[in-house]
């Protein structure tokens, strides 16, 4: 995320629906959701754990983020709960990550994953 204070970037548990829209809870005043608000453009990437950079393999995603209310909000906990019980934990800001560009990076000899 990027806003006032700079850039920044946090580690967050998703969960994605069949659109590939990702899911995820957050604090209203943690860094990214105030630059969030501000700039809904975010970038992302996800990859496995490796030791070394030829190991890499993941998607790079960007695309817009912001919070859910209502029905899309119960959508979003009905998606998350399939993947983990911490959205019983009481925390109840949502939001939505939708995807706008999703490039695969895949670091090893044999091509895209494998």
């Amino acid at each position: 995320t990027s806003g006032d204070s700079g850039t920044a970037a946090a580690a967050l548990f998703y969960a994605e629906d069949t659109g590939f829209n990702l899911y995820f809870l957050s604090e209203p005043t943690s860094e990214h959701i105030v630059n969030v608000s501000a700039c809904p453009e975010v970038a992302l990437v996800i990859t496995a754990d490796c030791q070394e950079w030829q190991q890499l393999r993941g998607l790079q995603i960007k695309g817009e983020c912001r919070r859910l209310e209502g029905e899309e909000r119960a959508r979003a906990e009905a998606v998350y709960l399939r993947k983990s019980n911490a959205a019983k934990a009481g925390r109840d800001l949502w939001f939505l990550w939708h995807s706008t560009a999703v490039d695969p990076v895949d670091r090893q000899p044999a091509g895209i994953f494998g």
